[in-house]
């Protein structure tokens, strides 16, 4: 079974991540719970294209990123997926 969940964590890539992404705080090991639960674990977050802030965390390999660049505009007042 699949799971995809959609978020407005922000993340940043990540040569060293398994995955390829990283971001700030615990959000990477609370997904990583679903990895037991799920044969697939898709995100679709928020890609930064800014160099990334110190104590990044990785995601695991186990999981998909389908992640979107941020607007200036969303950037500045938070990220929005209403369209």
């Amino acid at each position: 079974m699949n799971l995809a969940i959609v978020s407005h964590k922000e993340c940043w890539r990540d040569p060293n991540s398994p995955s390829g992404y990283s971001t700030v705080g615990g959000f990477p090991y609370q997904i990583e719970a679903f990895t037991d639960l799920f044969d697939r674990v898709t995100l679709i977050i928020a890609l930064r294209d800014s160099p990334p802030p110190s104590g990044i965390i990785p995601y695991k390999v186990n999981i998909w990123l389908c992640s979107r660049s941020m607007s200036r505009k969303e950037r500045t007042f938070g990220a929005s997926y209403l369209y």
